[in-house]
């Protein structure tokens, strides 16, 4: 957990970083939309961009998972990576 929270905060950085900053953070399905605890840890080493994590809401999945008073707020938003992939797919191949 250690290594994935240091992980994302390396490529939280970088891309708020090539795009000016950062408004909102959203953390979708796998290990982000069903673990409070590495919501929690990732979280934890994003305060310096403003993240402010609610305990409770982050336990509960959300999907509001920041307090009124985090300047970045964040998400948990569920999603459906493989019947997204199986409609483009299927976009594509249709005549």
């Amino acid at each position: 957990m250690d290594y994935f929270a240091h992980a994302m905060t390396r490529y939280v950085g970088a891309y708020t970083a090539i795009c000016g900053g950062l408004d909102t953070l959203v953390v979708t399905a796998g290990i982000g939309g069903h673990s409070a605890s590495v919501r929690a840890a990732m979280c934890g080493t994003l305060t310096w961009l403003g993240v402010e994590l609610h305990e409770q809401a982050n336990a509960s999945n959300g999907p509001c998972m920041s307090t009124t008073d985090s300047v970045v707020a964040a998400w948990v938003i569920p999603t459906n990576e493989e019947l997204m992939t199986a409609q483009h797919t299927l976009a594509l191949i249709r005549p």
